[in-house]
């Protein structure tokens, strides 16, 4: 009885320093996907921790704007950078797609959709910074001249 306990505790404790380590607050990994083309695989990357920092940070600091549209869906081209798996002041976020000055966010608990106004796309700039390494140079300066 006492070594299935003590199996027990380095089990549950166990789980709990991978959880501890999985990535992301809440146990997933935030994942950043640009999407950009259409019948080949978009670029992704994992964002370490002090990204989804940043990430946060930005979106943090926007404001609700319930007059804004969501991006265009039907655009060619570059249309946002996806990014899964964040907690931030509005809420968990299934997903975020951050465009040019603007950023949706679905929220895990209802499937909400808010707006929010990133005039400057400091969001997507933030996400550029660290895409480098992980994004083709030529597809980040695509998106950067369409900030302008």
């Amino acid at each position: 009885m006492a070594v299935r306990l003590v199996l027990a505790v380095i089990g549950v404790s166990l789980s709990m320093f991978a959880c501890g380590n999985s990535g992301a607050e809440g146990g997933s990994p935030s994942v950043a996907t640009v999407e950009i083309y259409s019948g080949r695989p978009n670029p992704s990357w994992t964002l370490d921790k002090s990204a989804r920092s940043a990430v946060v940070a930005a979106v943090d600091g926007l404001r609700v704007d319930e007059g804004l549209k969501p991006p265009d869906e039907g655009r060619l081209g570059f249309r946002w950078i996806e990014v899964t798996g964040l907690d931030t002041s509005h809420g968990r976020v299934a997903r975020a797609k951050v465009a040019p000055r603007v950023v949706a966010l679905e929220l895990s608990a209802d499937r909400r959709m808010v707006l929010l106004a990133d005039p400057e796309s400091r969001t997507l700039q933030e996400l550029l910074r660290h895409a480098a390494g992980h994004v083709d140079a030529d597809v980040l300066n695509l998106i950067r001249q369409q900030i302008r």
